[in-house]
Parts: structure tokens; sequence; C-alpha cells
């Protein structure tokens, strides 16, 4: 009985093997935040060149419009993750970016283990690299995901037209009640600096000045969030902790426009007009590579 199921299981990934190239994506649904963090190391550490221009940070980054990135740039920001873990994977890949952008807003978190962990097993990475079926792609789940929410999605659209609702709300933008409560929340959250900044700032300087004595050029940002939360106790601190490390004389750092409001859909996050923004300036500076040099 036991010898059947494990030819039967066997079976059954040699068919999904087989068959997962021919899936299409159009139901493809990563479930959640972490699934989406594991798929995106998973793609650098296994896929992608070391000469990949590379961006470290945390979900505000993820809102920087890829298409305007273009294909030589790969966004290594994990959803409420640390950039010292993507950091981490560089190190452990063995990678030579030419250029490294680095946000510097969460610098008070710290590597996530269980994530590299995973990354790096032997074991894991040889079943990787020998099918993408054990990658977090190939997660039947994600195709189950994909279907639910797409009927999830159409329902509620068909639901709303009989109702009426659709033409109320078309337009709309954030929730006013729900932005302010998430307003209160970040300035409660933002009230006092987290510990140890000092040394955290001290060893993203050691990552930083690793990669640059391998020929990297890392360029360091800060993501533009809310005015109202700009200068609290904890996005203040943080900001003069990785100033102080690096000197904006003796580093790269890209400089966006202080005298805008910027809109946020909570707060910390750009509105995606406003990283659209963000991102066009970044392209243009960094394509001025010789004089980053």
């Amino acid at each position: 009985m036991i010898k059947k199921s494990i030819l039967t299981a066997l079976a059954l990934l040699i068919a999904y093997h087989f068959l997962f190239p021919h899936l299409p994506r159009r139901y493809f649904q990563l479930s959640g935040q972490q699934r989406d963090n594991y798929f995106r190391a998973q793609r650098y550490a296994y896929e992608l060149s070391s000469g990949t221009t590379l961006i470290l940070g945390s979900s505000m980054s993820l809102r920087l419009n890829e298409q305007m990135l273009g294909p030589g740039y790969f966004k290594l920001a994990l959803g409420g993750g640390s950039v010292f873990t993507g950091l981490e994977i560089i190190r452990l890949k063995g990678a030579h970016p030419p250029l490294v952008l680095i946000e510097v807003n969460q610098l008070g978190w710290d590597i996530d283990h269980e994530l590299l962990h995973d990354l790096f097993s032997p074991w894991l990475s040889g079943l990787r690299n020998y099918s993408p079926i054990f990658k977090e792609e190939g997660r039947p789940a994600n195709f189950v995901n994909g279907i639910v929410e797409a009927f999830v999605r159409k329902s509620c659209r068909w639901s709303a037209r009989w109702s009426g609702r659709d033409k109320a709300e078309s337009g709309s933008g954030v929730n006013p009640e729900l932005f302010a409560r998430l307003m209160r929340m970040y300035k409660e959250y933002f009230a006092t600096a987290p510990p140890g900044l000092s040394d955290k700032a001290k060893k993203l300087g050691d990552y930083v000045d690793a990669l640059t004595s391998s020929g990297s050029v890392c360029v360091l940002y800060e993501m533009p969030i809310d005015s109202s939360l700009a200068n609290l106790n904890a996005p203040r601190a943080v900001r003069e902790a990785a100033e102080a490390r690096f000197p904006k004389n003796k580093y790269h750092w890209l400089e966006f426009t202080q005298d805008h409001r910027y809109q946020t859909s909570d707060g910390i996050h750009l509105t995606q007009s406003e990283a659209d923004r963000i991102t066009e300036t970044m392209v243009h500076e960094t394509s001025q590579i010789d004089r980053l040099r």
C-alpha cells in the first residue's frame, strides 16, 4: 500500500513537471506577502544573472513601476522584510551586481533567517534547479488562489452592477475613514525610534563597503512618505543614523523633491502616480552610471 502511494505520488510529480510550463499564467496568484517574498528571492537566487541591477528595500519600494524601470532592474524588495535579507542573499549567491539601490526607511528591521535557510538549503536548491515545480511559482495553490480570486472579483462586479453601487463608487479613492485610522496607527508607531540604529547603520555600511570593493556602485535612498509622518521620531532617527554613517559627500544618495506633498494610500506607501514620479527620477539618476562611478 505504501509502495503504491509513493509510486502514485511520483507519477503525479512527473506529470506536473511536464504540464507546468504549459499552464496559463492568467490565473496565477501568490497567496500573501510572505509567499511573494519567497517568489522574488528565489527568482533572483536561481534565475537572474549577477549583472542585474538590484533595488533592495521593503514594500515601499515594491510600488516602483517595473515597466518604467525596464528589464535591467530587479526589485529584490521584501514586503515586511529587511534590506539586510536582500544584502545577505547577494552575499550568499556570490553576486557582484553593477548597481545596487538601497532603501533605508526600515533600517531597524532584522534579517529573515528562515527565508535564507529555505533559499540556500542544498537539497532544496538541487530540487529547484532541476524543476520549477519545487519553486514558489510551482505551488498548485497559486493557481487555485488565482481562480478563486477571479471568481470572487467577477461576482463582486456583477453584484455591484445589479445593485447600482458601481456607479455610486466609481472614481472614489482611498476610504477616508480607513486612511485616518491608518494614519493614527503610523503616528503612534513612529513616535518611538527603534533601538540600535547606529549599530544597524554600521552593519549596513559593512555590506555597502564590501559591495563597493567588489566593483558594485551602491546608491542609498529614502522613499518619501506622508509629510505629517516624515519628521516623527522614528523616521527622523533612521534618517540621522543613515546620514551619519553614509555622509552625502562620500556616498551616493538619490535625492527626491522635498517641496512636494506626496500622496499615499495609507501614509507610507505611495499612490501609483507618485511612485511613477519617483521611478522616473530613479531611472534618470542611475542612468548616469559614469557620473556615479
